[in-house]
């Protein structure tokens, strides 16, 4: 287990090697972390995970469950998001990276990929091989497609462009940091695929 710098343990968290929790991030009261998990710079991580990795400035910091998952940067989880991360026939796990594109694991256990700068709304259900783009806002009160494209907003609508970049702008200096004008430029070309 390995804690850096400024990083902060609530009380009655349990935490199993092999774990890296990077420097500012904290890890709230009861929190189970079950090992193999990396958390990157400034996260907040409550609930159970299991296996998985959260790029900076990401949280997750009520109860439900993210395993064998792929976490971006600035990424939102609502109150008990869960991810599936075992089918139950105990098969192999397809991710489905588009519409038409379907790949197959040789995996038993994969969860969630989410882009940089999506969020999940509360009680939000992700099925197994999830695959979720960049600047996604999931809400729904059923499991989740499989495939939710970049900029989706609920079922599959496209969030404007000037309400993405204001999202972001916002999300970061609640962390005072700045969009940057190559990251802006970066999500517009991106968006504009």
């Amino acid at each position: 287990i390995i804690i850096d710098d400024n990083a902060l343990i609530d009380i009655g968290a349990i935490i199993k090697g092999h774990t890296y929790i990077g420097e500012n991030s904290i890890v709230n009261p009861g929190a189970k972390l079950r090992g193999e998990i990396s958390i990157g710079p400034s996260c907040k991580i409550g609930g159970e995970v299991e296996c998985s990795t959260f790029h900076g400035y990401s949280n997750k910091q009520h109860d439900g469950y993210i395993g064998h998952s792929y976490i971006g940067e600035w990424v939102n989880l609502g109150a008990n998001t869960n991810t599936s991360d075992l089918k139950n026939n105990y098969g192999n796990v397809r991710v489905a990276l588009s519409h038409d594109n379907q790949i197959e694991t040789k995996k038993m256990f994969i969860g969630s990929i989410i882009g940089d700068f999506s969020c999940t709304a509360i009680s939000t259900k992700l099925n197994t091989g999830t695959y979720v783009g960049v600047g996604s806002n999931v809400f729904n009160h059923i499991f989740e497609k499989k495939h939710i494209p970049h900029f989706s907003w609920g079922n599959n609508e496209k969030v404007g462009l000037n309400r993405f970049i204001e999202k972001c702008q916002t999300i970061m200096n609640r962390r005072d940091k700045e969009l940057s004008e190559a990251l802006k430029n970066r999500l517009i070309v991106l968006w504009k695929k």
